[in-house]
């Protein structure tokens, strides 16, 4: 990985083809068992850990595009799963919540999703475990000062 000749040696095409995976697992469980799609799933299970959020702050934690979040979360509350509450200081940051229809989501998926996570990890040792978590901890963070690079670059060009 480190002098790639090929697409197929370029560590971040790896990291995608790992991502699309576990992805296509992650939807066909949030479709088959609760007819949904990654995205609310998303979206609820990151309000069960930040009930009340406004829109743009749940956007931010769910590290989702706040126009799609918008718009998802609007369907989701047709649809029975979330609630919004008004804000009567500022209109604009209402309070995000979940529903009994949403809880009980959440909580028949998040049993499969974690089934299937401890699946992903069983033949890896604790150890490996631990290690695995370091450097996607480590490459992240890395690949967001590159981003961040970037986009000053793209700002600002020399």
């Amino acid at each position: 990985m480190l002098n790639p000749e090929r697409l197929e040696d370029m560590m971040d095409y790896r990291l995608y083809l790992l991502y699309r995976d576990c992805g296509y697992l992650t939807e066909r469980l949030c479709k088959q068992e609760c007819g949904i799609n990654r995205r609310r799933w998303r979206i609820i299970a990151t309000l069960v850990e930040s009930e009340g959020s406004s829109v743009s702050h749940l956007a931010e934690k769910a590290e989702l595009d706040i126009a799609q979040t918008s718009r998802t979360i609007g369907t989701m509350m047709r649809e029975g799963y979330l609630r919004r509450l008004s804000n009567p200081d500022n209109a604009r940051f209402a309070h995000v919540i979940l529903t009994d229809k949403g809880r009980s989501v959440y909580q028949s998926m998040f049993d499969r999703y974690k089934q299937a996570n401890q699946r992903l990890l069983e033949s890896l040792s604790p150890e490996e475990i631990a290690q695995l978590d370091g450097l996607i901890k480590k490459i992240r963070g890395i690949a967001q000062d590159l981003n961040h690079s970037i986009d000053r670059q793209v700002k600002h060009p020399a």
